[in-house]
């Protein structure tokens, strides 16, 4: 089972280069790291280029700015049966690839892991995402308050043909939302308590991963519900 890993890269120069080398020493000929770049201004891709590997697929992300666009730029441009979503600055245990693909060899269409949560020297500041933001598995739970994190992602591609469109209103059900909601309703998902990845909290973090106190009003807060449930409403498998 072939993989695609897809990062969604901005003015990630700082850590994308730990990132990809723990991932890189988990791949095989065949698979890819899909690269969607917005723009960065900085060296992010100059550090993707120097691996020199010809695994490593370079796109610009040619939709409008924003990281939900982004990762949905690199998952189409992707090849592989096995989809991997993988921030810019975190870093993969090394087992993690052989428990996802186990997995999904056994079945199942998604698998959810637990993270260990790091700061931006990899110095642990909790050993359980999961335990941390008190997650409870399922649809109804993750409705109420969403408790994964879309960088512990992977699904197998065929999850993909009810996805789309994505919901327009990005910035209320942005790609990971709408992915995991959608699969843990309509799919077999598996979640894993065992932490796949190390998760990096630091300054510039493009998403607060469920850290800080939702800034969505109340309204904004019944309003992504509702939207969310009327998509899910009208798809189908």
């Amino acid at each position: 089972m072939d993989i695609s890993v897809c990062i969604a890269t901005y003015n990630g120069q700082q850590f994308i280069k730990d990132q990809i080398s723990s991932v890189l020493k988990q791949l095989s000929t065949n698979d890819e790291i899909i690269i969607s770049d917005d723009d960065s201004n900085d060296s992010t891709l100059k550090v993707i280029e120097s691996f020199n590997d010809r695994r490593i697929k370079i796109f610009k992300n040619n939709k409008p700015k924003g990281y939900t666009n982004n990762f949905i730029n690199a998952i189409e441009k992707s090849s592989n049966e096995l989809i991997f979503l993988c921030d810019q600055d975190d870093v993969w245990m090394n087992n993690k690839v052989d428990i996802c693909r186990k997995y999904i060899s056994e079945g199942y269409h998604m698998v959810i892991s637990n993270a260990e949560v790091v700061d931006q020297d990899l110095n642990i500041l909790s050993d359980s995402y999961f335990s941390t933001r008190n997650t409870k598995f399922g649809f109804f739970n993750n409705l109420i308050r969403v408790g994964y994190l879309g960088c512990t992602l992977a699904f197998n591609k065929s999850i993909l043909k009810g996805l789309y469109p994505f919901p327009e209103n990005k910035k209320l059900i942005p790609h990971d939302l709408w992915i995991g909601m959608y699969s843990m309703l309509f799919y077999k998902v598996k979640w894993t308590n065992i932490p796949l990845i190390k998760y990096r909290r630091h300054s510039s973090n493009v998403s607060d991963g469920g850290f800080e106190v939702s800034k969505l009003s109340l309204i904004n807060k019944f309003k992504l519900r509702f939207i969310l449930i009327l998509n899910l409403i009208y798809r189908k498998r």
